[in-house]
């Protein structure tokens, strides 16, 4: 697994279990990381250090809405007990079964990021892509009813 990491010059560098990385002293202050292979853009979840503040979906919302609404956010938080606090969000599937699922063609894939993007004009907010999701992971805009999917912000994610 590569962990991009912005102290270090941003070199990827390569750790072959959980206890090895955790040597670099300043990496262990990243609570979330960005990670970078060729091109793409994903975000890792340290289950770890998350402390379950929801700052994640405060930036979020703040980011796609312009206020806090973290009922809008395109990532979630859960407690699926008492203590543990877990980051829900795209993980970019490698076929992509949300976007196959789409009837009216709403959802594609950026080719820089690989994220996925929904055209918030075609989307019809039938939630097909919801059920194609294997962790259920898109969600409707509770305003406007269209689907929200992590988009990365383009490429530079305001949670992390």
């Amino acid at each position: 697994m590569y962990f991009y990491c912005p102290f270090h010059d941003n070199d990827a560098r390569s750790y072959s279990n959980h206890k090895e990385r955790r040597k670099c002293i300043k990496e262990e202050l990243h609570l979330t990381q960005v990670s970078r292979m060729s091109n793409a853009i994903w975000i890792v979840r340290d289950y770890e250090y998350c402390s379950g503040c929801h700052m994640c979906e405060i930036a979020c919302s703040l980011h796609h809405e312009e206020w806090i609404w973290p009922e809008a956010s395109r990532i979630r938080v859960f407690r699926p007990f008492p203590g543990v606090e877990v980051p829900h969000l795209c993980a970019q599937c490698d076929d992509y079964p949300c976007v196959e699922s789409c009837p009216v063609d709403a959802l594609s894939v950026d080719e820089d990021t690989t994220a996925v993007i929904t055209d918030q004009e075609r989307c019809i907010g039938c939630g097909i892509c919801i059920e194609a999701c294997p962790g259920e992971v898109p969600k409707l805009h509770p305003e406007t009813g269209k689907v929200l999917i992590c988009d990365l912000c383009g490429g530079d994610p305001e949670c992390v």
